[in-house]
Formats: C-alpha cells, structure tokens, sequence
C-alpha cells in the first residue's frame, strides 16, 4: 500500500488490529508509521 497517495485511514479495531487481550503483529508499528507522516486515522467497531 502506497501511503504517499491517501489522506485518512478507517480501521475496524476487534480481528484487525487485536484479538482478546492480544495485539496483532504489526499493529502498533503501522499506527506509529501514520502518525510519523501525518496521516489521521480512526478506529470503527461494532
């Protein structure tokens, strides 16, 4: 994913970016990765 090219990010929260008490891999560095370029995101749950 290109994210030179996108502005805002809408992530669901449960089964993406943890299961449970477990975060997925990954999770905390790509947040870390929009935050350092200035990307907004938001988090949606059910």
């Amino acid at each position: 994913m290109d994210l030179k090219t996108k502005k805002v990010f809408l992530m669901d929260m449960d089964g993406t970016f943890y299961l449970g008490n477990k975060v997925f891999p990954g999770s905390l560095d790509f947040i870390d990765r929009l935050q350092k370029k200035g990307k907004s995101f938001y988090f949606l749950t059910n």
